[in-house]
């Protein structure tokens, strides 16, 4: 089956991603539950389909994921992916230009309006000179609200906003000084700390995949966080958290230091719980 990105599954980086997995010993199910994936991403990937992985920053988190549990060269991996995605690029369509201008319909707006104008002024001149009543004629119309601009003051103390997603999950707020991450979570309530809500701040020294859920099990990050960077995340306790690189993320719990034990590591990724009071489990 065809991609979009111009591959086929029968070579390339996907027949690659297949050959590291026989390997390393894994079947595509074991592998999918060692990442906590479903089994179609995994099949997604060696197949190079893609696009049914969601967006590029998507399946550059889930190709080193991959490549690390493989023990694969994630660098190289994804270049050849980076190298796929730039080859398939739709053309720049802000360097077209119209063969014409088109006029807008208010451009022609105030023409008609003068013309109008003038005529009834004209019939009122002609119709005084000949004597006749002047009462009937239609009164020129005064210019409605959608000929002539309006300038909207805001109100007092208002600031411009932009709606968020509609989603309850929340993306991590990156503090001052640091690189931001664009996430694709929306973002918690502005004051939306209640009882049973912990802080957690990841400190990204190197670049690490990033899957943080909460005991609702409400995503409040998912994204492939490049270094440096510090991520301030909230939700209710416990929060589940995956880090695609552990060794590359610092934890902080209410500003305690937490470390990742040995225990809850594979590779160098880890998959674990960590609760309100900092202690750190294997995940389910």
């Amino acid at each position: 089956m065809t991609d979009p990105m111009g591959a086929t599954g029968g070579g390339g980086l996907g027949a690659r991603l297949r050959a590291a997995r026989e390997r390393a010993g894994f079947s595509s199910l074991q592998a999918a539950a060692k990442l906590h994936l479903d089994p179609r991403m995994i099949e997604a990937l060696e197949s190079e389909e893609f696009s049914a992985l969601g967006a590029p920053v998507y399946v550059r988190g889930h190709l080193r994921r991959y490549a690390e549990l493989l023990d694969a060269p994630a660098d190289e991996l994804l270049g050849i992916y980076a190298a796929q995605v730039e080859a398939s690029a739709p053309p720049d369509l802000a360097q077209l230009k119209p063969t014409e201008p088109i006029r807008a319909t208010r451009q022609l707006a105030g023409p008609v309006v003068a013309i109008i104008v003038a005529g009834t002024v004209i019939a009122g001149i002609w119709l005084a000179l000949k004597g006749l009543p002047t009462a009937s004629l239609p009164r020129a119309a005064a210019p409605t609200a959608q000929s002539r601009p309006v300038a909207m003051a805001p109100s007092p103390g208002a600031a411009a906003t932009v709606s968020p997603p509609a989603a309850s999950t929340a993306p991590g707020i990156v503090s001052p000084g640091t690189t931001a991450i664009e996430a694709p979570a929306a973002t918690v309530a502005q004051g939306a700390v209640a009882t049973g809500v912990m802080r957690l701040r990841l400190v990204v020294r190197a670049d690490s995949w990033v899957e943080v859920h909460d005991a609702r099990d409400a995503r409040v990050y998912y994204d492939l966080a490049h270094a440096p960077a510090t991520l301030s995340l909230a939700g209710a306790a416990p929060l589940r958290v995956l880090l695609g690189y552990a060794d590359g993320v610092a934890i902080e719990v209410d500003g305690r230091a937490v470390a990742v034990p040995a225990a809850v590591r594979r590779g160098r990724s880890a998959s674990f719980v960590v609760a309100s009071n900092g202690a750190v489990t294997a995940a389910p």
